[in-house]
This record gives structure tokens, C-alpha cells and sequence, in this order.
């Protein structure tokens, strides 16, 4: 699905809320790292959306900090 959306906005379609619907479900899969991805995503389609941003470094160090316990 990401790949598909990251094709779409290349050629100048706005995916508003595609990323922010796919970081939850990296979330809730416990994938962080992902979660931050798709939440950066969502926020650089979106930038008036400022809890896209928050959320995109909140997952970011989270994905950090687990990566640094395994």
C-alpha cells in the first residue's frame, strides 16, 4: 500500500489521510519504525496537520530506543 501511495504522490496526487490510516496499523502491529515513516509522510502531505509531525518523532524514538535493547 505504501508503495502504491509514494507512486501516487510522485506524479502530484495528495494522499491525505492514506499514510496516517496505514502508521496505525503499523502501530498497532508494534512496528514503529514504520509508523514513524508513514506519519512523516502523512505530515509532508499535510503539513497543517501538525500531530502528523509529533507523531512521526514520537515513533521515531520510540523505533530508536527498542533498537538500541535488541
Amino acid at each position: 500500500a505504501e508503495d502504491h501511495m509514494d507512486a501516487a504522490t510522485s506524479l502530484g496526487v495528495r494522499v491525505l489521510y492514506g499514510y496516517a490510516d496505514l502508521a496505525e496499523c503499523y502501530v498497532a502491529q508494534n512496528r514503529a519504525g514504520d509508523a514513524a515513516r508513514a506519519y512523516g509522510k502523512a505530515y509532508r502531505q499535510d503539513p497543517d496537520r501538525a500531530t502528523y509531525g509529533l507523531k512521526a518523532l514520537n515513533y521515531a524514538g520510540r523505533a530508536l530506543r527498542e533498537s538500541m535493547l535488541r
